[in-house]
């Protein structure tokens, strides 16, 4: 088990090295965004549901090097993002329900965290709100 977590953590790593993925200030709207270069932007299959599109949260949040733990006792999501001034965001939510909670405080967003079946067992998908309102970031995917 720690020779594939530290394989993996080496891949994200040399990933990031190299340019796979980079952030960058944001524009006016204080925004930092995430660009995903074209080698990882299509490992990233996003969903639409009506006009809400959704994104891996495991995925996205581990090219930017942040982690991602599935409480199953409270059958909870837990995720830590650290912004460019370093100060943490620690965001807990459930799949299946609009209250999320950032930094112990309750936030509804307009949707919730869905969970679809995948190659390696369940995904979860979080909606592009989850990202701009609550981490306060924007995504961006080069093609």
């Amino acid at each position: 088990m720690k020779r594939i977590r530290c394989f993996v953590f080496c891949l994200v790593l040399m990933g990031c090295l190299i340019g796979v993925i980079s952030t960058a200030s944001a524009v006016e709207d204080n925004k930092t965004k995430v660009i995903f270069t074209p080698s990882v932007s299509k490992e990233i299959f996003s969903l639409k549901k009506g006009d809400t599109e959704f994104f891996p949260i495991r995925k996205v949040m581990e090219c930017m090097g942040e982690k991602v733990i599935w409480n199953n006792g409270a059958k909870e999501i837990k995720t830590e993002y650290h912004d460019y001034n370093g100060d943490a965001i620690v965001i807990r939510f459930k799949p299946g329900e609009k209250q999320y909670l950032k930094n112990g405080e309750g936030v509804k967003l307009a949707e919730e965290a869905i969970v679809r079946e995948g190659k390696a067992g369940n995904e979860v998908y979080v909606p592009e709100s989850f990202f701009s309102e609550l981490l306060n970031i924007e995504l961006v995917f080069e093609s």
